[in-house]
């Protein structure tokens, strides 16, 4: 009687463990079939991160031309108002010489 509860155990046993290698395998079957898909999906993203990060450092080195414009830009704005500010005194300048000479010559028909 033993013997025959000892084989009934290990027979069971026996089945569990194929029982569990078999659901092993159903479910491990699927996945195995998805890998390749999974693989080329991955290396497509993988693609498309690279490109990503390249269009990223190019948007950050616009960012830095743009920036550099910039203050390129604002330096000839100050430069031109400094330049227009001598023109208008220069011109103010010219036309009180001008006027001097006016009423210079305007005395001198006077006499």
């Amino acid at each position: 009687m033993p013997l025959m509860v000892l084989g009934g155990v290990v027979f069971s046993s026996l089945l569990f463990v194929v029982y569990t290698l078999v659901r092993y395998f159903e479910a491990a079957s699927p996945l195995t079939q998805a890998l390749p898909n999974l693989r080329t999906s991955m290396e497509a993203k993988r693609v498309q991160l690279a490109e990503y990060e390249q269009r990223i450092s190019d948007i950050r080195d616009a960012i830095l031309q743009d920036e550099a414009n910039h203050t390129r830009i604002k330096e000839w704005l100050r430069l031109l108002k400094q330049q227009n500010e001598r023109l208008q005194a220069l011109q103010v300048e010219k036309e009180r010489i001008a006027f001097k000479e006016q009423i210079v010559k305007g005395e001198g028909d006077t006499r």
